[in-house]
């Protein structure tokens, strides 16, 4: 899964700022952006709209199992600072649908294009095995002593 990061969507003066991890069902990419109780949902979908092109008219998000109206705020949905606060380290999920996608008989999304990575491996040569003795022939055990044997 790909994961990008966004600017801030909504700073408030003297609120509680948190990550919104967004989880996009049809491309299986999630972007981070960053609101907070009195962020409006018309706020993150606008800057999803950006992100991934697909208009508003044609956005679900949800949060836990809640579909979120555009005109309400985080807040709305109980997510006050408290709870903002408390799920700072992994973030808040959202998931975002696109109306398009779960049609009838719709066709699969596009494949993404994704540049080809430059890979430089080092030079066998330079490769120098370690001289000294491992920690594990060290041990006290003759079975963690052997381990090294069964490579």
């Amino acid at each position: 899964m790909m994961m990008e990061t966004s600017p801030e969507v909504v700073v408030p003066k003297g609120g509680v700022m948190t990550s919104l991890l967004v989880l996009v069902a049809h491309s299986g990419r999630a972007y981070e952006l960053e609101a907070s109780p009195t962020t409006k949902v018309s706020k993150v979908q606008t800057a999803l709209e950006n992100l991934t092109g697909v208009p508003l008219n044609q956005q679900i998000l949800t949060l836990d199992g809640a579909k979120l109206d555009s005109d309400k705020t985080f807040g709305a949905y109980g997510l006050d600072e408290d709870k903002f606060a408390d799920k700072e380290g992994e973030g808040t999920k959202v998931f975002f649908y696109s109306k398009s996608n779960l049609v009838p008989n719709s066709l699969p999304p596009k494949p993404e294009v994704l540049p080809a990575l430059k890979i430089q491996f080092p030079q066998a040569s330079s490769y120098q095995p370690h001289q000294e003795r491992l920690p594990l022939q060290e041990s006290s055990s003759p079975h963690v002593r052997n381990l090294p044997k069964h490579e």
